[in-house]
């Protein structure tokens, strides 16, 4: 199941949402963490084209708090990680492990527990939906998607 960044994105909506985010990295020490604006920018240009995707095609909503991603169709807060591979997925440490530490540094409800992973390489403008991966507290597990997305 994939898509196209170029075909399948609408990208006035992707470069508006990435810059805006972008911006509210880069204004705070904390979140910049000494990267500059335009590597800021590509990654979240590469974040959020499957945000924007599922949003414009497929009814999914903005999760308009700070530094949150997307919600399902039936409001269900998701995060979304864009990843090269298989291999980052599970590593250590690697995209969920990076977000389970996170999950377990907030107190319950901070952050989303359900995390959509997409394959990327970043010369890439290609999409490759990986799963759905479920928090329960202390490891995630293979999730289902609720809604039925037609890639």
């Amino acid at each position: 199941m994939t898509f196209n960044a170029q075909t399948d994105v609408d990208t006035k909506v992707l470069v508006n949402r990435a810059r805006t985010e972008a911006e509210k990295i880069f204004a705070k020490d904390s979140t910049c963490r000494g990267r500059d604006f335009h590597h800021i920018f590509a990654e979240e240009l590469r974040g959020q084209c499957p945000e924007v995707w599922l949003m414009t095609k497929h009814g999914y909503l903005d999760d308009t708090r700070a530094y949150h991603d997307i919600k399902e169709p039936d409001g269900t807060p998701i995060e979304i990680k864009v990843t090269k591979c298989e291999g980052y997925v599970f590593s250590e440490p690697g995209t969920l492990s990076r977000y389970a530490e996170k999950l377990r540094m907030f107190s319950p409800g901070k952050l989303p527990t359900r995390v959509y992973v997409f394959f990327n390489e970043s010369d890439s403008s290609e999409f490759t939906f990986y799963g759905v991966f479920d928090w329960n507290g202390s490891q995630f597990l293979r999730g289902k998607l609720t809604t039925e997305v037609h890639f």
